[in-house]
């Protein structure tokens, strides 16, 4: 959460108050860890595929 909470999240949580911030990151934890594996330490790694090219002249 503190990745979202610093990138994306941040308009929305600025839009709401403290308690409707917790609110709504409880909602965003729950859908992040349906969408992706909880691991045995309670932390969720979030799959970051990267696409690397090579262009020869």
């Amino acid at each position: 959460m503190e990745w979202y909470r610093g990138t994306g999240l941040r308009p929305y949580l600025a839009a709401l108050t403290p308690e409707l911030q917790q609110e709504f990151e409880k909602d965003v934890l729950d859908g992040v860890k349906q969408a992706y594996p909880v691991q045995k330490d309670g932390s969720v790694i979030f799959p970051f595929p990267r696409l690397f090219f090579l262009g020869e002249r």
